[in-house]
């Protein structure tokens, strides 16, 4: 464990260097973002192993030296943390007109893979997804590259998971309404709505909003028939596992169960109630 943290500490030591990928001429210099949340990530569980590791010592010595060796390290993780965060949202912080198309779509790329991965913390997605929703919506973008839907969804899912770990009670109107826009109708222009679409779906069909009081039941419902809709058109099937794809056909016929589910709660425990959050 010594040895491999000694190996990601002489790794980070040269981030700005291996975080740089080559521009076209006259252009900045795009960060290789993947890299960058890559290394966050292996941090992050260099990070965890030494927690996990607390209650490995039994000798009360070695326990309190590995207590001072796991500061230490916690220390060079968080400084190297705050570099490589740095050389991203440094990068966009020039003007916004030099910063080249590719260091959008690489940005959008490189998130798409660890959200994909759930290796992403929500907090740092959060951010990531207004800088890249700044330019989808800023008109600079062409439009046959303009994920502002699928974004959309990556921002309602952070927004969510922050509000679960009792951060910000005021994300979860926030990802509603960021899931909300992800099925807009100006959406359906981007250049993958029926992906989009299908994930932003998957969330607005939870029962939770209508425990939340944000959602009626006539909206839930329409969102369930544009569920069924889309998982009807030929091929969808194909964007998709085959898991998957029978996972949310399930889902989409058995709504009303869980509709009815929800009412029952509701109308049988009204001291429940009185936990959940105000809207």
């Amino acid at each position: 464990m010594r040895q491999l943290f000694f190996i990601m500490i002489f790794w980070l030591v040269g981030m700005p260097v291996f975080c740089q990928t080559p521009a076209r001429s006259g252009s900045p210099e795009i960060p290789d973002f993947e890299r960058c949340f890559r290394l966050l990530e292996e941090n992050r569980c260099v990070y965890n192993r030494y927690n996990d590791s607390i209650f490995l010592f039994k000798n009360h010595v070695a326990w309190t030296n590995f207590f001072k060796r796991r500061a230490v390290k916690n220390t060079q993780l968080f400084l190297a943390n705050k570099q490589i965060i740095s050389i991203v949202f440094d990068y966009f912080k020039q003007d916004r007109e030099k910063i080249p198309h590719e260091a959008y779509q690489q940005l959008c790329d490189g998130l798409q893979r660890l959200y994909m991965e759930e290796k992403v913390d929500p907090f740092l997605g959060n951010q990531l997804c207004d800088i890249l929703l700044e330019y989808y919506g800023s008109g600079r973008c062409p439009e046959a590259s303009n994920f502002a839907g699928l974004v959309d969804v990556f921002k309602g899912e952070f927004l969510y998971e922050i509000y679960t770990l009792g951060k910000k009670p005021e994300a979860l109107k926030k990802s509603y309404e960021y899931l909300k826009r992800a099925v807009a109708e100006d959406r359906y222009r981007s250049p993958n709505p029926v992906e989009s679409s299908l994930m932003a779906l998957e969330n607005l069909t939870v029962t939770n909003w209508l425990i939340y009081k944000m959602q009626t039941v006539n909206e839930r419902r329409a969102y369930v028939l544009e569920l069924r809709r889309l998982l009807s058109l030929p091929h969808t099937c194909q964007l998709m596992s085959e898991v998957d794809y029978g996972r949310l056909n399930e889902k989409a016929k058995n709504t009303e169960e869980s509709v009815w589910s929800v009412m029952f709660i509701w109308l049988i425990l009204p001291s429940w109630k009185s936990s959940l959050p105000t809207p």
